[in-house]
């Protein structure tokens, strides 16, 4: 939950422990969590990039190392049979790394030269190997050396039980199965196993809320505002005092609109993280993506 890794036992409800492993780090992100050597749980974190461990014997936290300097994001993390971890890293220049959490020593993997806008990946297979691919590129790894193959050669995955950030899973005892999953939004939806009928499910929390990540002075003297995981358009009228959420686009997903300017009747915004570049005319109605 943010910086603060959690253990919880699901059959007890009972949280076992909370603590913060680095402090100066923001969240974990994505599959970049992993069981290593000894039982240890390994994560990576954002925004540089580090590797942290924890020991559910004797509950230690560490900072294992760094694994790339430049790049923000650990995506992925996995474990081989012969204790070591590889990470896929990303976005702007993909890259895959090798870890010995026994020393902190760590391997480069893709040569400085093959790395390309992207983000690598990786995950254990069946074999006791590691597998990863990096700017359309597939590697076998094992003891902190990676070796260059087809994507056909690649062993199938090794389940492992997580959920990934804005995937779901799950079939509930009678049959039926969790079709869909928007904690944003506040529902599910549920399909049954006879008729593949579909019934959406309302729920309701408090949090903080998606965080504001942008603000600018609109057409018409109104003001507008982006949010973050996920995104959300939302406008104030200062004269009425009037507030409205418009919703979000479709393509940012749980990006936001970064940076947003006026000229004229149109607000323009470039948005994170796919590059996309938005105008928005107040004259017209708000529609969304094609607004």
């Amino acid at each position: 939950a943010g910086r603060t890794l959690l253990e919880l036992d699901p059959t007890a409800r009972v949280w076992l422990f909370g603590g913060v492993p680095a402090p100066d780090e923001e969240c974990y992100v994505g599959s970049a969590m992993t069981t290593g050597p000894h039982g240890r749980v390994y994560a990576g974190s954002y925004p540089h990039c580090r590797l942290v461990s924890f020991d559910p014997q004797t509950r230690q936290m560490r900072q294992v190392c760094q694994l790339d300097p430049q790049e923000h994001y650990v995506l992925s993390l996995a474990a081989d049979d012969a204790g070591w971890l590889y990470a896929g890293i990303g976005t702007a220049r993909c890259n895959l790394v090798a870890c010995d959490p026994r020393t902190g020593q760590v391997r480069q993997l893709v040569a400085k030269t093959a790395r390309a806008l992207g983000s690598g990946a990786v995950y254990a297979g069946t074999d006791g190997h590691v597998y990863g691919s990096a700017a359309g590129t597939w590697y076998r790894m094992s003891g902190g050396r990676a070796v260059r193959i087809a994507a056909d050669a690649a062993a199938p995955e090794q389940p492992d039980g997580s959920i990934a950030w804005s995937t779901t899973r799950g079939r509930f005892p009678d049959g039926r199965r969790l079709a869909h999953l928007n904690l944003p939004e506040r529902y599910l939806e549920i399909q049954t196993s006879a008729t593949g009928a579909v019934r959406r499910v309302t729920f309701d929390y408090r949090s903080e809320g998606a965080q504001i990540t942008s603000v600018a002075a609109g057409p018409r003297q109104r003001v507008h505002v982006s949010t973050a995981h996920p995104m959300h358009f939302v406008t104030y009228d200062p004269a009425a005092d009037r507030l409205e959420d418009w919703g979000g686009l479709a393509r940012v997903g749980g990006g936001n609109l970064c940076a947003m300017a006026q000229q004229g009747d149109c607000l323009y915004a470039a948005a994170y993280s796919g590059g996309f570049f938005y105008r928005y005319d107040s004259a017209r109605p708000w529609n969304g993506e094609t607004g």
